[in-house]
């Protein structure tokens, strides 16, 4: 499995030339400290490039319930700044999820609200990415499936709940495979569930997943 890993992962990167907007998106709000103070400017500057060039959401961001969601964004920075704060100070694969539950419900839901679920996951972790996992429908589907009893059915596709689940997923993951995923962080230069993201959406397309 490890050498699927690696063998994967360096084969995205090779195709992607390092991912540059990725990369740069993740620099550039790193770099924002204060995010209780980020302005409707920057995240025009760095949130839609990393949304429509980079994660192909151009389509959704274009509908109607989204036409205002940079200002919608910036006053869910806003309201959840402080607890954004703590969050990229936590590595997922070491944290007790039950502590900050509530906290995640609070972030997820805002993000949610103001550029859809799939966006919020991408969104949430190029701002904490050593916390919060990027999903999308194939992957989120496949990880029910494959994983958990039931495949979580009566959950939601996209709900809270969902997502919660997801996060103690990719929190085995991290875990089960760690040497590999630090190995491969540092040498690609990005952060541990960006590599795994790159791995898992690879893995929906063929090999089943373990159970948790």
């Amino acid at each position: 499995m490890a050498g699927n890993i690696t063998q994967f992962v360096d084969e995205f990167e090779r195709q992607m030339n390092g991912d540059p907007i990725y990369t740069h998106c993740w620099k550039e709000l790193s770099a924002i400290e204060d995010l209780n103070s980020i302005t409707v400017a920057q995240v025009t500057e760095i949130i839609e490039p990393y949304l429509y060039k980079w994660g192909r959401m151009s389509r959704v961001m274009g509908t109607r319930k989204y036409w205002n969601w940079r200002q919608d964004l910036t006053e869910a920075y806003h309201m959840c700044g402080n607890l954004l704060h703590t969050y990229r100070g936590l590595d997922l694969g070491s944290v007790d999820l039950a502590e900050y539950k509530e906290g995640t419900k609070v972030c997820y839901d805002s993000f949610t609200l103001s550029v859809g679920p799939v966006s919020a996951g991408k969104v949430l972790h190029l701002t904490c990415p050593s916390y919060f996992p990027m999903w999308d429908t194939d992957i989120s589907k496949t990880i029910r499936k494959e994983m958990f009893p039931g495949g979580g059915k009566g959950m939601g596709l996209f709900t809270f709940d969902a997502y919660y689940q997801f996060m103690h997923a990719n929190k085995y993951f991290l875990n089960a495979y760690r040497e590999e995923l630090e190995n491969l962080a540092q040498k690609h230069g990005k952060p541990k569930l960006k590599i795994l993201d790159a791995w898992l959406w690879q893995l929906v397309h063929g090999e089943l997943m373990p159970n948790v």
